[in-house]
């Protein structure tokens, strides 16, 4: 094999070209291969870039595992994500390049020896049986230092549609040693892709197209992005949770479109307004820390121009246990994220709540919730999973097995209509409204819509 020229971790970002050769690591060679990060992976690498990855979390069901060497396929007129209209590159390996195997774990790297080498030929199969010598590098750099979600772990359908992305050097350079993925709202639609040392990367957003619609493709659901779709993205293995992002302006799916980016957005989700009517009115506190006093809060979220203040506008506001903000009398004064309220608007008027309207819609809101009664805020967006089922399993904590079914009794709104196991008057949330949830007994647990 090539030995690592130093010990940085290669560039993870290997194109995806229309030639490779395959390699196949049969589950005899794996047998000692160390993953204490839980993310390890291979990488292959030509003379000049690298050519291909492969998770360990990718092998098959035997425990093989298959990792594509990507080559050069510009002479064939193909269009891929490193090249745009005025700079043209080499792509992947070329013929007869000597390809060396890596193996990073967390921010280990490992120089990865098998038997024989592999010089690159398009659609040769090399199979290793043997187990391999590792050495390690002592003076490694870069890679994920976090566990990465499970999302990360994704493998999208193959398709016939896609949109290239591509995110210019040092666009990400402060999550070097991450991974990005795309999402339309709560579901990824591209496989994982590390960040450069230079702060590049790029990933290929997978479409539906006549073979997946919403199906499946050989029995893996397949609902992956539909033209127009807003699309976002997330860092992963930077930091203990997800970093969720855009690019600037926001970025729609097309079959075959290609983006080169280097402005993006952390402010991914849009604010939420809440309309309130005379009477009462079951509203979700999704705001941020920064002040959470209820007048100053309240003041700041009603409409610009208005005029309106909190006593003009409100008889009373109460928490689920019946304590009480009023003009006259205070038995609370702080609102808490993620907590709902009910407020009532005095006689004859009608108006509007934008908590988000300064610091932004806030994605990092959680809510603990206890047997019996509880006032919950839906924090999502109007882009985010509405359906009252697929987002109460969706924002259990990561890693928890439980469901609406088993956790909750009944939802419902401030018209009392409601979601129950057995019969449901409403199935969709409203972002920014609150529900009455009823958690069973010995059900306790937290909540995160807006992750």
């Amino acid at each position: 094999m090539v030995n690592a020229q130093d010990c940085t971790i290669p560039d993870a970002f290997p194109p995806i070209t229309g030639s490779n050769l395959t390699v196949l690591f049969q589950p005899t060679s794996l047998v000692d291969i160390p993953n204490t990060s839980g993310n390890g992976y291979f990488i292959a690498s030509a003379p000049h870039m690298a050519v291909g990855r492969a998770f360990l979390t990718e092998a098959k069901s035997n425990g093989a595992l298959t990792l594509k060497v990507w080559g050069d396929d510009l002479e064939t007129g193909a269009t891929n994500m490193h090249t745009d209209s005025t700079t043209v590159r080499i792509e992947g390996a070329n013929e007869d390049d000597a390809i060396s195997i890596q193996y990073v774990d967390g921010t280990a790297l490992y120089d990865v020896d098998f038997s024989d080498s592999i010089t690159y030929k398009t659609n040769l199969l090399k199979v290793y049986i043997d187990v391999p010598t590792l050495t390690l590098c002592t003076q490694s750099t870069g890679g994920p230092t976090y566990a990465l979600h499970t999302d990360f772990d994704f493998i999208p359908p193959v398709t016939d549609a896609n949109h290239s992305v591509v995110f210019n050097a040092g666009t990400l350079s402060d999550y070097v040693g991450g991974s990005i993925i795309a999402y339309v709202g709560t579901q990824p639609v591209s496989e994982a892709s590390l960040i450069s040392s230079d702060g590049s990367g790029g990933l290929a957003v997978i479409g539906n197209d006549s073979g997946c619609n919403n199906g499946s493709v050989n029995g893996l659901a397949c609902a992956m992005a539909s033209p127009g779709d807003k699309i976002t993205f997330a860092i992963g293995g930077y930091s203990e949770e997800m970093i969720p992002f855009k690019i600037d302006p926001d970025l729609s799916f097309s079959n075959g479109g290609f983006n080169i980016s280097s402005a993006i957005s952390f402010e991914i989700g849009t604010p939420i307004t809440v309309n309130l009517n005379s009477g009462w009115n079951m509203v979700g506190y999704v705001g941020s820390e920064l002040d959470l006093s209820i007048e100053n809060s309240i003041n700041a979220a009603l409409p610009d121009g208005s005029n309106a203040t909190i006593q003009e506008t409100f008889d009373i506001i109460k928490n689920v246990s019946g304590k009480f903000w009023s003009q006259g009398f205070q038995m609370i004064t702080d609102f808490i994220p993620g907590e709902g309220y009910m407020m009532k608007v005095k006689a004859g008027q009608s108006t509007s709540l934008n908590f988000q309207k300064v610091d932004g819609f806030q994605t990092d809101i959680d809510y603990d919730v206890t047997p019996g009664w509880n006032m919950v805020a839906y924090t999502g967006d109007v882009d985010s999973e509405l359906s009252i089922v697929n987002s109460i399993n969706g924002a259990f904590p990561v890693g928890s097995s439980a469901t609406i079914q088993e956790t909750f009794d009944i939802i419902k709104n401030v018209s009392g209509k409601f979601w129950s196991q057995g019969f449901q008057m409403i199935t969709d949330f409203i972002p920014g409204h609150a529900y009455m949830m009823k958690v069973k007994p010995g059900h306790s647990t937290n909540l995160k819509f807006s992750n």
